[in-house]
């Protein structure tokens, strides 16, 4: 028999179930009544899309018979009948959408914690960026600084707080040159508000933690863990006192600082990373001087260990190496829990967590780059993108739970395998 075509099954099977499972249909059938189409439907071909092989709106349009998606069903008036999929509702599906944003991420919440009888207790705050493959800019598409180095690229910053399972909890768009310790607030005055999460420990990095961010998270009645600059600490010495072994190659000890708990931690795999990082910058500094391709207004990277002499003549700045060279494998914690020394460090080394979630979205669902231009667009997309990797991570955590090893990358292969001949 000649092989016509291939359709794949397993990623319609298994969205459907993890969609029933948090009762996406009861959550859309509630929405706007005039919506002529089945705007359930067009969400589950973009996600069977994100996790088998993401594609454009129109690569998935073109793609549809490969899912087994030629006609779907839609409501007329009290009958239902089958109609030829529309490429406009594929977008018109990311506008509502960005629309209804944040009743989405409460819905999946709040099936979530009933779905895994679970609770949050400890939540993780990051901020990453999505970049455009463009230069244009409107009121969320901005020039920033981007994580990714793309900085001829416009971007949207994105925030997000996910809790101990990688779950997120929630997740805010702004403007891609926002800084990102300015979204920490909103996101902590929403977690208070809307998710009534009672008792919640955040873990966040010294880049998101000003003064004032601390303030909100004391204000919300929640706990935190969060990292310090070693060089920006006043009053304390960090040299003297007695260390106090907590595991192999790391030690610590505890003061108070500002009224909170601060543990100055020396680790010996840190100090290894640090003096390589060091010595790649000084290379690149002589090598700067040797072409004399010096930038004046940049002071990032290799430049700060330069020092003008005089006008446009800099020599390299032996004082600031070994100045920094003290500071190599130290790093401060701040907190106000009562946890143990070991209990703090585990859990703010458990922030790779985020940074995990967020190469989950960027790397292997592909929220970047985006193809779309509009703000309203973009949102829906990123929305789009939310509501893959909980449904992605749901799948996980049932693995998990029944002892199953996985990647990405095999359960990838394993829904492609699930094929049938047309």
């Amino acid at each position: 028999m000649e092989e016509i075509a291939r359709r794949n099954y397993g990623a319609k099977v298994i969205v459907n179930k993890i969609f029933e499972r948090y009762e996406m249909k009861r959550y859309f059938e509630r929405l706007d009544k005039e919506i002529k189409y089945n705007a359930e439907e067009m969400l589950k071909i973009m996600v069977m899309n994100r996790i088998v092989e993401p594609k454009s709106k129109l690569g998935i349009f073109n793609n549809l018979e490969y899912f087994g998606y030629n006609k779907v069903e839609v409501k007329k008036e009290k009958d239902l009948e089958e109609k030829d999929v529309m490429l406009h509702w594929l977008y018109r599906t990311l506008d509502i959408l960005a629309d209804n944003k944040e009743s989405i991420e409460k819905h999946m919440y709040n099936q979530r914690i009933s779905l895994f009888n679970t609770t949050v207790d400890l939540v993780f705050y990051d901020v990453t960026t999505l970049a455009f493959e463009t230069q244009q800019t409107n009121e969320i598409l901005q020039m920033g600084y981007s994580k990714d180095k793309k900085f001829n690229e416009s971007q949207v910053v994105l925030g997000m707080s996910i809790d101990q399972d990688r779950m997120p909890v929630s997740f805010d768009i702004y403007a891609g040159n926002t800084f990102e310790g300015h979204t920490f607030k909103d996101s902590i005055e929403k977690m208070k508000k809307e998710y009534q999460l009672g008792k919640v420990i955040v873990v966040a990095d010294r880049g998101m933690m000003s003064k004032k961010n601390i303030e909100v998270v004391e204000n919300s009645n929640y706990e935190f863990i969060v990292g310090k600059s070693i060089k920006q600490i006043k009053k304390v010495n960090i040299f003297e006192g007695e260390f106090i072994e907590l595991a192999k190659g790391i030690k610590y000890r505890e003061v108070e600082y500002e009224n909170k708990r601060l543990l100055i931690i020396y680790s010996e795999e840190r100090a290894k990373k640090d003096r390589a990082d060091r010595l790649r910058l000084i290379e690149k500094a002589k090598k700067m001087l040797e072409e004399g391709n010096i930038d004046s207004k940049s002071k990032r990277g290799a430049k700060k260990y330069l020092k003008e002499q005089n006008k446009q003549n800099y020599i390299l700045d032996i004082e600031k190496i070994e100045n920094d060279e003290k500071y190599d494998g130290y790093y401060g914690i701040i907190t106000n829990t009562k946890l143990s020394p070991k209990e703090i460090l585990e859990q703010y080394h458990t922030l790779w967590k985020v940074e995990e979630t967020f190469r989950t979205l960027k790397n292997y669902l592909e929220t970047r780059p985006v193809f779309h231009w509009t703000p309203k667009r973009i949102k829906g997309h990123i929305v789009m993108s939310f509501i893959s990797y909980i449904i992605q991570r749901t799948l996980e955590l049932e693995l998990e739970k029944n002892n199953i090893e996985y990647s990405h990358e095999k359960i990838r292969e394993a829904i492609k395998k699930w094929n049938t001949l047309k």
